[in-house]
């Protein structure tokens, strides 16, 4: 056995590796009181057996396995992609979903928006007068638009249009500021838009204002008076803008228009590919205002710039990629919804007009809805919450999102009712730095009942992890306002810092267990209970975490810093499925590639773990260690998406497998097996040949570096005394460390005749050749039966095999396949031939024949070549004589 490797990362292993209209009074209300007193899923890997040689142990993130293989088994192998096309391999594969919040792309997105569905369709340019023209369409009626801006367009769209967006297509409800004028360090400009109907909660009371100033697409924040004007900053009066911002040379713009799209009662619009920027949108409403829509569609849309919300969404509407960033207030916007989906978007940034975030601001916010999910999305670095869920909502689900670096809460589910907040990676929220009660926590649920918190990666370096709150609440629409029925369970919680997780007031059927805890150190991780305060150490009687898990690392913040390298052999594209991969003509998939980095938290406690140069770990168990081994990681991609899981091992000796059976007269039949030259001794098999009957013969020792390369089964008590007084070993087959040998294709110096399994009918030897990795030959047949089943030899590179039958109905439509596998060695120029032996024929319906549907080596299919009677069919080939079929390459 070779020697272990030494350890050399302690704790930590790195795996290299992520218009104008009337506008329509929203959702006012008031934001929640603070209390005064915030793509991974755990997974448990089923064990897999192996040798025990050093493994390699590949973490690669996300979804997709960890890999085992042997080592050991390389020499003499062919290549890894050569392996990959085998029936049975000498590797081991853990398999399993690692989400974790891993924004994996798109799913259920439609897939007719191609060149398709732009038959028919009108084409329409900067300059058009695109609201006549699309006024004047029926219902249905296809739109392109071709690139270039259109200004001040507000789209009132009929029930079933479609507006795709050829590649930098972008409405803009912007108009130009010119004529600049210049006093002392102050520059003022004429024909800023008056003032449109706003509203909102925010600074100054300047932030309800709907109409910005951008330099260069940039927004610059309205102040109150003149003497606040610097420059980032403007102010508007008496039809005049004044900003102390140099306008020289840049593009300025001040919004004016209040939406791209007012899509007032209309059904089935779909929306794609459009860049939509600078619209004076008031709060709570969105620059696509859908509010009172059904089942529209939004595919790659971007909506930035826009000054309340980029989209107020409407029922059933599928938001399906796309970019809600840069927004005033917030990305995407709904209430009194119901069907929502969100799926694969980006909302990150908003907030820049400085709305309350107490009352309305952030990555995305939704009221009063039902049946909402929001999933695979990014919503990041927003000047309040993530992602929230206020008041009346329920039947919602929050899966596999990205949620990180927030100012405020990360998910905020308030005064709803029932939820699934499942899979996500939630991190680094909180940047305001909210330190009472759990109003700074990356997920934060009050007064709500029937929600499930699991799955999470929750990473929290200011404050709090994931916190519950009991809070008095009014009574909604669906019940009262409580905290009930709430499940926390299989998230990994990292405490960056010292900070809080639990439950704040009275604990009412709450279920807090199995999660793992990953901190500096025990006195960073405290807990609520029950209105109880408590230390990790002090538990006791609080009913929860019973079963979780509590890892230490001393070295976490050093991790943090210089824990992330690249490595070109082993990126990720997280661009999968749906809209994204479906849409080649227009947009541009959202995709991008991650490193990877992986903290070893725990184990193994059998073995070491070590990093090699290409990537991987390598397990090595100690020197004479067999049962179950494991170690815990946590693997994290550069943006910060991660996944805990552990590994199980069980690691044994190296092992083979011999088939058997024999013919038994006065004692069974008995044989050694000798590896590479060396004997073991004293087996037998009770298998009975003629009963149909096999036994496994399991092999275990150490068979070196290079695994064994010749095994032989030694024949060793022949006797014979007579018609059916014989004894006789039958070898069937070898299988080692996974990969199987067929009998046919070794070499015999006893009695037999060559077939698909060997008969010893004599003390002797067959031996296989297992130095190189078994070829797989695989035929496919059929018969008509006729007083017997059709039998027929199959001959590989003039080897030939004999004792196969077809037992397959062809009159019923049933095939077999006979699958042969060994060191065959097939070429170019080499042939296969499978030759019928046994015809026969009585008359009509009594006919004994042979079909053959095809034959295949190593997953590749070969070539036909019937000559002779053989007869060509739709399924196949037809052997009505004895005669033979030849396949080549």
């Amino acid at each position: 056995m070779r020697p272990p490797i030494e350890a050399v990362l302690p704790w930590l292993a790195l795996i290299f590796l992520a218009s104008s209209g009337a506008a329509v009074a929203g959702p006012e209300r008031a934001g929640p009181a603070r209390d005064a007193s915030h793509c991974s899923e755990p997974r448990l890997v089923a064990p897999e057996e192996i040798p025990a040689d050093p493994v390699q142990i590949r973490v690669e993130f996300p979804n997709k396995p960890i890999k085992l293989a042997r080592t050991s088994q390389q020499a003499g192998k062919e290549s890894e992609a050569r392996r990959s096309n085998k029936a049975a391999t000498g590797a081991t594969s853990i398999t399993g979903d690692m989400r974790g919040g891993a924004c994996g792309g798109v799913s259920g997105a439609m897939s007719d928006l191609d060149s398709g569905t732009r038959t028919g369709a009108i084409y329409l340019r900067p300059g058009d007068d695109v609201r006549a023209i699309v006024d004047a369409s029926p219902e249905g009626q296809v739109f392109v638009l071709t690139a270039g801006v259109y200004h001040n367009l507000t789209i009132t769209p009929k029930d079933h249009q479609t507006f795709i967006g050829e590649d930098g297509a972008v409405l803009s409800g912007a108009v130009a500021i010119t004529g600049w004028t210049q006093a002392a360090d102050l520059w003022s400009a004429d024909g800023f838009p008056d003032p449109g109907w706003s509203h909102g909660d925010g600074r100054d009371g300047m932030a309800a204002l709907t109409e910005d100033l951008f330099f260069d697409g940039a927004p610059l924040l309205r102040v109150a008076s003149l003497a606040e004007v610097t420059e980032g900053t403007f102010y508007y009066a008496d039809g005049r803008v004044h900003t102390r911002a140099d306008p020289t040379g840049k593009v300025t713009e001040a919004s004016k228009t209040q939406a791209a799209f007012a899509g007032e009662q209309t059904v089935g619009v779909t929306i794609a590919n459009l860049e939509i920027r600078q619209y004076a949108s008031p709060a709570q409403h969105g620059a696509i205002s859908a509010h009172r829509t059904t089942d529209w569609t939004l595919i790659d849309v971007t909506a930035t710039g826009n000054h309340g919300a980029g989209v107020s969404a409407g029922d059933g509407m599928r938001i399906l990629g796309g970019i809600y960033s840069g927004n005033g207030q917030v990305g995407i916007h709904a209430y009194d919804t119901t069907g929502l989906v969100i799926d694969g978007v980006v909302a990150a940034g908003n907030n820049y007009a400085g709305f309350s975030q107490t009352w309305d601001a952030g990555g995305i916010k939704i009221l009063t809805s039902d049946n909402v999910t929001i999933r695979n999305s990014e919503i990041a670095a927003n000047a309040g919450m993530g992602l929230w869920l206020d008041w009346d909502n329920r039947d919602v689900t929050i899966e596999n999102n990205h949620v990180h670096d927030n100012a405020y809460i990360g998910i905020f589910y308030e005064a709803s009712y029932a939820a699934a907040i499942t899979g996500n990676n939630v991190r680094d929220n909180n940047r305001d730095g909210y330190v009472v009660g759990y109003w700074g926590s990356d997920i934060f649920v009050t007064s709500s009942a029937g929600v499930t918190i699991t799955g999470n990666l929750v990473w929290s370096s200011i404050g709090q992890g994931i916190g519950l709150e009991q809070a008095t609440r009014e009574d909604g629409a669906h019940g009262a306002h409580v905290l009930a029925d709430a499940v926390v369970t299989g998230n990994t919680i990292v405490m960056a810092g010292a900070g809080l997780n639990g439950v704040s007031g009275a604990v009412r059927d709450v279920l807090w267990d199995a999660n793992t805890y990953v901190a500096l150190a025990p006195g960073d991780l405290f807990f609520t209970w029950d209105s109880r305060y408590f230390g990790v150490g002090d538990r006791a009687g609080a009913a929860m975490d019973a079963e979780s898990r509590f890892v230490y690392l001393a070295d976490l913040r050093a991790f943090l810093v210089e824990g992330f390298l690249e490595a070109a052999d082993a990126t990720h594209d997280i661009g999968s499925g749906g809209v994204l991969a479906l849409r080649t003509s227009i947009g541009a998939p959202l995709a991008g590639t991650l490193g990877i980095q992986a903290i070893l938290l725990d184990g193994p406690a059998h073995g070491t773990l070590t990093l090699g140069g290409d990537g991987a770990f390598v397990y090595a168990p100690e020197a004479g260690f067999r049962g179950l081994d494991s170690f815990g990681y946590f693997a994290i991609g550069a943006d910060g998406r991660g996944v805990i899981g552990v590994a199980e091992v069980a690691v044994l000796p190296d092992a083979l497998t011999l088939r058997v059976s024999g013919d038994a007269w006065n004692s069974a039949p008995e044989f050694d097996v000798i590896i590479d030259g060396v004997a073991h001794r004293g087996f037998a098999t009770s298998a009975s040949h003629a009963e149909g009957a096999w036994q496994e013969i399991r092999v275990e020792g150490d068979f070196g570096d290079d695994g064994p390369r010749e095994v032989s089964v030694v024949f060793t008590n022949d006797a014979y005394g007579g018609p059916g007084l014989d004894r006789n070993l039958y070898v069937r087959d070898l299988t080692v460390n996974g990969e199987t040998y067929d009998a046919g294709f070794a070499r015999s110096t006893a009695g037999w005749s060559i077939g698909a399994v060997a008969p010893l009918v004599t003390d002797g030897a067959v031996t296989f050749d297992v130095s190189a990795e078994a070829d797989v030959f695989v035929l496919r047949v059929a018969g008509d039966g006729f007083d017997g089943d059709p039998e027929f030899t199959i001959t590989l590179d003039g080897k030939a095999l004999q004792g196969f039958t077809a037992t397959a109905s062809h009159a019923a439509g049933d095939w077999q396949e006979i699958t042969l596998r060994g060191v065959i060695d097939l070429a170019p120029g080499d042939t296969a031939r499978i030759d019928f032996v046994n015809d026969a024929y009585a008359g009509p319906g009594q006919d004994r024949n042979l079909y053959v549907g095809g034959a295949s080596y190593n997953g590749a299919a070969l070539v036909a070549r019937p000559e002779g009677s053989v007869e060509i069919l739709d399924d196949g080939y037809l052997l009505a004589r004895n005669d033979g079929l030849t396949f080549g390459f």
